[in-house]
């Protein structure tokens, strides 16, 4: 019996040719969107774990009195509702937003024209 995931051989490994011969250039370029799609939502995991988590996780609005109705509890302690806007130490967690929001935007660009460039050389290929 395999263990652990037992799709990932599909979507990570490079069984291409073999998939070929069942679905086609349009079934592997489905399964090759799939597979980059997988791989760039565990970057983006990543990245927003190892830089927002922290940022969001010290914001101060955990600190307020337990009958303010702007205090965070539970799961949102690890959101950007635990920033308060009018506290300046907490002003300057919005800019790791803002740039979290571009990072994440370039790398989803570098992707696509990535994919583009696969795309484009794997149809000059089939023809």
């Amino acid at each position: 019996m395999e263990r652990g995931l037992p799709w990932r051989g599909v979507l990570l490994d490079d069984l291409w040719p073999r998939w070929a011969a069942f679905a086609g250039l349009d079934g592997i370029m489905y399964l090759h969107f799939l597979r980059e799609c997988v791989r760039l939502m565990a970057v983006l995991a990543l990245v927003s774990l190892a830089l927002l988590l922290p940022v969001d996780a010290t914001g101060s609005r955990q600190r307020l009195a337990p009958n303010d109705t702007l205090r965070t509890v539970g799961t949102a302690v690890y959101t950007i509702a635990n920033i308060a806007q009018d506290d300046a130490h907490d002003a300057m967690r919005f800019w790791a937003h803002v740039m979290s929001t571009l990072l994440h935007s370039a790398l989803v660009y570098v992707w696509g024209y990535r994919l583009y460039r696969y795309v484009r050389s794997s149809v000059a290929i089939a023809m």
